[in-house]
């Protein structure tokens, strides 16, 4: 079965057997993607992300959710400096929206402003910080609302990338709500996607991956707990 999205990206596939399946997503200048489906009757919201063609050595990483619960992505990066236990805008090494550039940034799921590291040469941005996921009418105009995403344009030539997922509005409570939300994490990278689910075990913190350039990813899809967002990158 194949179909043609509209001018505004919807699309309808007709006349589908009940069961589970994977759709390809393709547009010309993007990646790639594949993202899985169910068909039981008329289900719709059933998306993909798409990322635009990236240059060699760059990841974008996009993490989507369901619901009005505001999940963090959560980035470790290689090296070492001496604020690397702080865990806050003084710390080169660890980027999420407590570590940005920006001291107007507010955790308000702003998504007009690229945020980076005070450490200009750290080569990585949150793109779009939202305090909302995927949702069927979007709040203050769009702004707020999933999916959320990092960019590493120039991955280090040594050490490894370690990237989380922190449910902030669940933070230390332990509980299953980051399966519970349809949540997953795509990786585009030399122009193919890897997505990464979580497990459907009790955890406010989803280690999700790491990454370097010997190895490439290496899934690690811990679940923990962890009531400050600060100490994620004790994980």
């Amino acid at each position: 079965k194949t179909a043609t999205t509209a001018n505004n990206g919807t699309y309808t596939v007709s006349s589908v057997g009940a069961g589970g399946y994977t759709v390809q997503a393709s547009k010309s200048g993007y990646i790639t993607s594949y993202f899985n489906v169910n068909v039981c009757n008329t289900v719709s919201n059933q998306d993909a992300n798409l990322s635009t063609t990236l240059s060699s050595g760059t990841i974008r990483i996009v993490l989507t959710w369901n619901g009005t619960e505001d999940f963090d992505s959560h980035l470790e990066i290689p090296g070492q400096d001496s604020t690397n236990e702080a865990s806050n805008s003084s710390d080169k090494s660890h980027l999420s929206f407590n570590a940005v550039q920006s001291s107007a940034i507010s955790h308000s799921g702003v998504s007009t402003t690229t945020y980076h590291l005070y450490d200009t040469n750290d080569y990585v941005t949150l793109d779009r910080d939202n305090i909302d996921g995927i949702v069927a009418t979007c709040t203050a105009n769009g702004n707020k609302c999933g999916p959320e995403t990092m960019t590493i344009s120039k991955v280090r030539s040594s050490g490894a990338y370690r990237y989380h997922v922190h449910a902030y509005s669940r933070k230390g409570d332990n509980t299953t709500h980051i399966a519970d939300n349809g949540t997953y994490v795509q990786a585009f990278y030399n122009d193919n996607v890897t997505t990464f689910y979580p497990p459907s075990t009790a955890g406010d913190l989803w280690t999700v991956f790491d990454f370097d350039n010997s190895s490439g990813f290496t899934p690690l899809n811990t679940m923990s707990s962890e009531s400050d967002p600060l100490k994620v990158d004790d994980h």
